[in-house]
């Protein structure tokens, strides 16, 4: 990456949020993270990122609901959905795929997938969507 590409991520489970949070430093990110959807549209609003890596299922405020308020800031930020349930909100998912730069993990997920899916995309200057469908699942670690 020629300019270091910023990201938050959003997810109601710490551990998570700061796993996802170091790879992405360690792939060149400037990382922030927020606790729910609620703290993260506010970290948007007062610092837009590049991208939003976020879970779907939060109290609150969802991930799909979060990102249709940061959309109304920024329709062209990078999204990722991070969810163990992917089948629970393929509609909603297919929907948000025709109109914005989305791409799906399905919990659990590894180190890999993540990297696969924003670095790449990151490094080639691509902002096109990706289908919504099960992604690389997998059981190994993060």
């Amino acid at each position: 990456m020629s300019q270091s590409q910023t990201a938050l991520v959003v997810d109601d489970d710490e551990g998570l949020a700061q796993i996802v949070a170091v790879i992405l430093r360690m792939e060149g990110f400037d990382v922030r993270t927020a606790d729910n959807g609620v703290h993260g549209f506010a970290a948007y609003f007062r610092n837009p990122t590049d991208w939003v890596v976020t879970d779907i299922q939060m109290p609150e405020l969802d991930g799909l609901e979060m990102m249709q308020c940061i959309r109304a800031i920024n329709p062209r930020v990078k999204t990722i959905y991070m969810s163990g349930e992917v089948e629970r909100y393929q509609a909603a998912l297919e929907r948000e795929a025709v109109k914005f730069a989305v791409r799906v993990l399905c919990k659990p997920f590894t180190r890999s997938n993540l990297v696969e899916k924003i670095v790449g995309d990151a490094c080639d200057g691509k902002s096109s969507s990706t289908s919504p469908g099960p992604a690389h699942s997998s059981k190994e670690a993060s």
